[in-house]
């Protein structure tokens, strides 16, 4: 295959591999920022959902070509992250709600404990 060297540049494949760069890294710093924020667990779910959305979207969009058991699997991936969100927000919620109980801390929830999160 021909190298980089014997590759003919145009102002246009410039431009394009410049954007191309920007793009990873800004996910790149996106991924970064997520793990540092939410943790591990919240970024494999936000790729697992991008990953989804991509997949849903090249179809709806484009047309493109997948068995009935990969959008199948696609969209209950989106379901089953909207339906975790959901009931970790809202056992967050009923947390942060109840009185504190006493002689303990109030239960934490492993996922969203900022301490675990690094594991």
């Amino acid at each position: 295959p021909p190298g980089l060297l014997s590759y003919k540049w145009t102002a246009d494949a410039a431009l394009w591999i410049t954007l191309s760069g920007v793009a990873a890294f800004l996910v790149n710093l996106s991924g970064f920022l997520v793990m540092g924020h939410l943790g591990a667990l919240a970024h494999v779910l936000l790729g697992q959902l991008k990953t989804s959305v991509i997949c849903l979207g090249a179809y709806y969009l484009f047309g493109a070509k997948y068995t009935a058991t990969q959008l199948w699997g696609a969209a209950g991936a989106v379901a089953s992250i909207f339906a975790y969100t959901h009931v970790t927000t809202n056992e967050k919620k009923r947390q942060l709600d109840a009185p504190p109980s006493q002689g303990s801390d109030a239960t934490v929830l492993p996922l969203l404990d900022k301490k675990n999160s690094d594991a």
